[in-house]
C-alpha cells in the first residue's frame, strides 16, 4: 500500500514587492557637495506615433565611415549639483529583444502592447536612460545619476527590422529614451534584405542619438564552451567590424546566452578593449556604484507570458512597476541607522536548548587537542527529524557532529545549497574548515540524510559578512524590525544537497570540479538564467528525501513554503541550488519537470501522513 501525500498548493509566488520611493532626508545620508549627476533628457510626448519608412540614403550618407586610428576616449561626465533630488544607489539594466520575442514554448515572451505599456510607465514615472559612457562612469564609481535612472538594452539577433523600425525606435524617440543595441554580426546585413537590420539603419539611428551600437558577438556562441582563442576571435571580430561600420568602437559586450566564461574573463575583455560586459541572472539585481562584476553585470528580464501577465515570468512574482521600484530602492531609506551594524545575537531571545545536547556542548567547549577525532564518540546527539518523517524516509538518519556551530536560534526560514563536491568532502569541510563553515543537514544523492548541527543551534552556512550590501535586496531574513543588518544564519536552517552544480567541459566530456570525469545526471538549462547551460541534475530519490525533510521542518517550526529559499536568493554572487532544483515552478529545459511542491506523489508504506497548504503544514 502506498500513502499519498497531498500537496495543496496551486501556484505560489512571492508577494508583490511594491516599494514606495520617498524623498530621502538630507540629514540621513551623508552627501558629497560635488556629487556627479546628469539629468535624463526627456522630450515632449507627441499625440501620435509616427510610422517610420525605410529610405535609401544618398551615396554620401551610405558611405562607410573611415576606421578611427584609435578607440575613441570616453568624455568625462560633467559634474553638477545633486541638491535637487536623490541620486541612484542602484541601477537596473533591462534586457529586451524584439517586441514579438518568445522562448521556452511561450513561457517567456514579449508582446508589443506589453512593451509599449512598460515604456509608457517608465516615462510617466520619471525614469530616464543612461548612455554607455554614463554607465561606464557609474560602474567606475565616478558618476551618480538621478535615482530613477535605467539602462535600456536590446539584443539584436533576428530579422525583425519592421518591429524595430515601426515600434521600438519610434517609441524610444517619442519618450526621449536612448537604448544600447547589442548587435550580432550575423544578423546585420548591408542591404536590409529579408527584414534584416542594415548597417545604414544602425548608423542613422545612432547619429540621431536614439541608440548606441554595442557588441553581441559574431555568431552567438556559448562562451563557456569556447577556448580562449575562440573567445578572442568572436569578441574581437565584432569589435573591429562595429568600429569599421559605425565609426566608433563598442565599449560593452553582451555575452551570448548571458553565458560568461569562467576563465580568463578579465584578460579577454582587456585584450579586446571592452570596458564592461553584460550577463543575465535568474535572481535579478541592480548594478551598484563601483560594481565588482564589471564584466558580468546583471540585467532584468521584463518578460511575461499569457498565463501570468501582468506579472513577470521571473519567479519573484513582480509586476513591471513593482520590479522597477524595487530595482531602484535604496535600503538606507528605511532609517538613519547604520545599516552595516550587525545583530550579534539571534533576533528571537532564549530559545530552549534540550539536555540531549549536553554532550555536544560540553565536548566542544573543552580545550583539548585532536578534538575532531572524538566527535562521533563523545558529541553525538539525537536527530531532530520527527519519527513520522523518519518512517517515511525508510532509512536511518546519520549523525555527524561538528563543533562549527553558533548560538541558539529559533529558525524562521530554510536555505538550500548544493555542495559543489562529494559527500565525504562536505562532511570533512564542515568539521575541519578554518572558516568554521557548517550546515544543519546534508542530503546525499541516494537520499540518505546526515545531520551535523542541531536545529536549535546556528550553523555557519550563510552570511552577509557584516555588510548588508553583500546580501540581496530581496532577502527576507537579513534585517531586523529596526532595519539593521541581521545575519541570516541566525534565522535559518541550512540544507546541503550533494551536487556539483554547473558542469565543466562540454557534452560528452563533462568534468567534476577536480577534473575527474563526471558520470551523473545532466540537466540542460535552455534559458541559461544562471549564465551556464549544463548542470548536475538532482536524482528523484534525493528530491523525495528533500521533500520529506522540508515538510517536517516547516511543520515543526511553522515555516511557510515562501521562506524556503535558495542560497542565491540571499547572498549576492551565489547560484546554488541552481536551476535544476524547481520547488514551485515548472522546470523547462532537458529534462522537464513539474514543480516539486504542487503534485500528488507516493512514498513507501507508512502509518503517518502529512499535508501541506500555503501557510505551512499540518498532520492529520
Amino acid at each position: 500500500m502506498h500513502i499519498a501525500i497531498s500537496v495543496k498548493i496551486n501556484q505560489i509566488r512571492i508577494l508583490s514587492m511594491l516599494c514606495l520611493i520617498s524623498i530621502v532626508l538630507m540629514g540621513c545620508v551623508e552627501q558629497d557637495t560635488a556629487i556627479l549627476q546628469n539629468e535624463p533628457t526627456i522630450t515632449p510626448t507627441p499625440s501620435e506615433r509616427a510610422t517610420e519608412v525605410r529610405t535609401t540614403p544618398t551615396d554620401t550618407a551610405t558611405s562607410t565611415p573611415s576606421k578611427p586610428t584609435s578607440t575613441p576616449t570616453v568624455e568625462p561626465v560633467q559634474a553638477i549639483s545633486n541638491a535637487e533630488g536623490p541620486s541612484a544607489k542602484r541601477l537596473p539594466i533591462l534586457e529586451y529583444h524584439e517586441t514579438s520575442f518568445t522562448m521556452s514554448g511561450n513561457r517567456v515572451r514579449m508582446r508589443e502592447e506589453w512593451f509599449l505599456e512598460q515604456m509608457e510607465w517608465l516615462k510617466e514615472n520619471g525614469f530616464g536612460t543612461l548612455s554607455p559612457e554614463q554607465l561606464i562612469e557609474y560602474v567606475n564609481g565616478n558618476f551618480l545619476p538621478p535615482e530613477r535612472s535605467i539602462v535600456l538594452t536590446f539584443d539584436i539577433g533576428a530579422a525583425k527590422f519592421d518591429e524595430y523600425n515601426e515600434v521600438i525606435v519610434p517609441t524610444l524617440r517619442e519618450f526621449g529614451f536612448e537604448a544600447l543595441f547589442f548587435v550580432l554580426l550575423n544578423a546585420i546585413t548591408e542591404d536590409g534584405e529579408g527584414n534584416t537590420i542594415s548597417w545604414n539603419d544602425l548608423r542613422d539611428w545612432q547619429s540621431e542619438g536614439v541608440i548606441s551600437v554595442q557588441s553581441h558577438g559574431v555568431y552567438h556562441p556559448d562562451y563557456q564552451l569556447l577556448n580562449f582563442n575562440q573567445m578572442v576571435w568572436d569578441a574581437q571580430t565584432s569589435f573591429i567590424k562595429i568600429e569599421d561600420e559605425i565609426g566608433e568602437a563598442p565599449k560593452i559586450l553582451a555575452f551570448p546566452f548571458d553565458s560568461v566564461p569562467e576563465k580568463n574573463l578579465n584578460l579577454l575583455m582587456e585584450r579586446v578593449g571592452y570596458q564592461l560586459g553584460l550577463a543575465g541572472t535568474r535572481l535579478e539585481r541592480s548594478v551598484l556604484p563601483g560594481d565588482a562584476d564589471r564584466y558580468s553585470l546583471p540585467r532584468y528580464y521584463p518578460y511575461s507570458n499569457d498565463d501570468v501577465y501582468p506579472y513577470m515570468s521571473n519567479r519573484l512574482g513582480w509586476t513591471f512597476p513593482e520590479m522597477m521600484l524595487d530595482a531602484i530602492h535604496d535600503p538606507d531609506e528605511k532609517s538613519c541607522v547604520d545599516q552595516d551594524t550587525v545583530t550579534e545575537t539571534p533576533p528571537m531571545a532564549d530559545p530552549y536548548i534540550p539536555h540531549s545536547l549536553d554532550n555536544l556542548l560540553s565536548y566542544c567547549s573543552r580545550d583539548i587537542p585532536d578534538k575532531l577525532y572524538g566527535l562521533d564518540q563523545y558529541a553525538a546527539f539525537p536527530s531532530d527529524i520527527s519519527s513520522c518523517a523518519q518512517q517515511l524516509l525508510g532509512s536511518d538518519i546519520i549523525i555527524k557532529p561538528t563543533c562549527n556551530y553558533g548560538p541558539a536560534i529559533i529558525p524562521e526560514a530554510i536555505v538550500l545549497h548544493f555542495t559543489y563536491g562529494p559527500y565525504l568532502a562536505t562532511v570533512n569541510e564542515f568539521r575541519e574548515s578554518e572558516l568554521e563553515s557548517s550546515g544543519h543537514y546534508i542530503i546525499n544523492r541516494d537520499g540518505t540524510i546526515t545531520q551535523m548541527v542541531p536545529e536549535v543551534l546556528t550553523a555557519n552556512h550563510i552570511t552577509c559578512y557584516g555588510n548588508r550590501a553583500m546580501c540581496t535586496e530581496i532577502c527576507p531574513i537579513c534585517e531586523n524590525d529596526e532595519g539593521r543588518l541581521s545575519e541570516p544564519k541566525f534565522r535559518s536552517i541550512g540544507i546541503e544537497l550533494v551536487n556539483v552544480g554547473r558542469l565543466r567541459g562540454e557534452p560528452g566530456d563533462f568534468r567534476n570540479p577536480d577534473g575527474s570525469v563526471f558520470t551523473g545526471l545532466v540537466y540542460e538549462d535552455d534559458q541559461i538564467f544562471w549564465g551556464y547551460r549544463y548542470w548536475e541534475d538532482y536524482p528523484q530519490v534525493q528530491i523525495d528525501a528533500l521533500r520529506i525533510l522540508l515538510i517536517d521542518l516547516m511543520q515543526r517550526w511553522n515555516i511557510p513554503l515562501t521562506r524556503v529559499l535558495g542560497h542565491g536568493e540571499i547572498q549576492i554572487n551565489k547560484i546554488d541550488p541552481g536551476p535544476a532544483l524547481n520547488l514551485t515552478w515548472d522546470r523547462t529545459g532537458i529534462p522537464r519537470r513539474e514543480p516539486i511542491f504542487n503534485t500528488e506523489f507516493f512514498l513507501p508504506e507508512s502509518n503517518c501522513t502529512v499535508s501541506l497548504d500555503a501557510n505551512g503544514l499540518s498532520a492529520p
